[in-house]
């Protein structure tokens, strides 16, 4: 007799209660292989199976979920538990130890990114670039994008809507913001430090 797709299983290690479910997946699609999710807190794990859940009972899931562990976080200072199977790595981190290294490295590629910038920026003032303009392409199909154009005078209404029609934009009104390079320029450098004080 195969599984009730409701099937919930529970057990205890410790102080913690883990819960185990099956996957919807492989309840909507007729060729996925039986899969099982194991959750404690904000930890989850996916334990999958190479069997129908046709072709599986409440004994298969229970060794399923009888092969989830709890372990500490890797990280120093971190007592965190986390869910681990018997194929994962035991050196792992817990998920806020995860989403802050993910965090930390996001914000390690935005300052490299701002850092090109400023450079180029200031390369392109040396050239006699004195204004930063940003326009915002609105094309009939997919997502906006932003156009940014550096000159060395002001540009007028036509000129932006020009630029704005080349590149595809399809509104009346070109959607668009001007600065002076040279603020532009101080505002980058103090998002870096600011992103450097806080990394």
């Amino acid at each position: 007799m195969s599984i009730d797709s409701n099937t919930v299983l529970t057990k205890t290690i410790g102080d913690h209660q883990l819960k185990a479910e099956i996957s919807l997946c492989c309840v909507l699609h007729a060729n996925y292989p039986f899969q099982i999710h194991v959750t404690l807190g904000a930890e989850k794990v996916f334990v999958y199976s190479s069997a129908h859940i046709s072709n599986t009972s409440v004994q298969d899931m229970q060794k399923m979920f009888d092969s989830v562990t709890v372990h500490t976080c890797c990280n120093e200072g971190c007592d965190h538990p986390i869910l681990q199977t018997e194929s994962e790595d035991q050196s792992m981190q817990c998920s806020s130890c995860r989403s802050a290294a993910a965090k930390a490295e996001f914000a390690k590629a935005m300052i490299e990114i701002d850092r090109e910038e400023l450079e180029e920026l200031i390369a392109r003032k040396e050239q006699g670039m004195v204004y930063r303009t940003s326009i915002w392409i609105h094309a009939e199909f997919g997502d906006d994008e932003e156009k940014i154009v550096l000159s060395d005078r002001q540009l007028t209404k036509a000129k932006i809507q020009q630029y704005a029609k080349g590149a595809g934009s399809v509104t009346a009104k070109p959607d668009y913001s001007v600065c002076s390079i040279d603020d532009y320029i101080d505002s980058l450098k103090a998002r870096i430090a600011e992103a450097e004080q806080g990394a």
